[in-house]
């Protein structure tokens, strides 16, 4: 014989928690996941500005190699140059913007009323400029009891993947910035090296 309608019934919803459970496991995990894949971003862009002070503090030398590249050809000496600054010029601009806060991610994707942004507390507390700095007149937007009623009645679920979506495009953005970055600094190094391999060369020759 078949189990009971009742013990169906508290089986299936004990496999519907456990599932429910599962997913909420799941997301928070990919959330912190990707909090620290974003981390491990902005840890990059030190890199990236090692490489960029490399032609900064080497001004004089460079100053030297490309006149002594102009006078070998200005051509190639102009075209170097000039590939020299657009690339690190790149790679500044992109450094710059990959450590600049994004704009609210929230605006990025669409979601009904239900979402609230739990996750971060979101518009829980009203802070101007002014407040930033005396912290006088910052005032909460909710009390404690109503926050609480409206936190029992959000969609766990749902605030965990709205959350997660939001941490994506950071991430992705970022990503995509330091990418560009990376490569404008890899060809900064390259420039560099091949200007001064033609001046030795063309020394070695004379």
């Amino acid at each position: 014989m078949g189990k009971p309608k009742r013990d169906r019934d508290i089986e299936n919803l004990t496999n519907e928690l456990i599932m429910e459970k599962n997913k909420n496991n799941f997301l928070i995990a990919s959330i912190s996941d990707i909090q620290g894949n974003i981390r491990a971003l902005d840890n990059k862009v030190i890199a990236i500005i090692i490489i960029l002070a490399i032609p900064v503090s080497q001004l004089k030398f460079l100053i030297s190699v490309y006149m002594n590249l102009f006078s070998i050809n200005a051509i190639i000496g102009f075209a170097l140059c000039s590939l020299l600054v657009i690339s690190w010029i790149s790679c500044l601009i992109f450094t710059f913007y990959s450590i600049l806060s994004i704009d609210n991610p929230s605006h990025r994707i669409k979601s009904d009323e239900n979402v609230k942004g739990y996750f971060y507390g979101t518009n829980l507390f009203s802070v101007s400029c002014w407040d930033s700095l005396f912290l006088k007149k910052a005032t909460i937007n909710k009390d404690l009891e109503t926050y609480r009623k409206d936190f029992s009645a959000i969609d766990l679920e749902k605030e965990l993947i709205y959350e997660q979506m939001k941490l994506v495009f950071i991430r992705e953005v970022k990503s995509k910035r330091q990418k560009i970055a990376l490569t404008s600094a890899f060809l900064t190094i390259v420039f560099i090296f091949i200007s001064q391999f033609i001046v030795l060369i063309n020394s070695n020759l004379q």
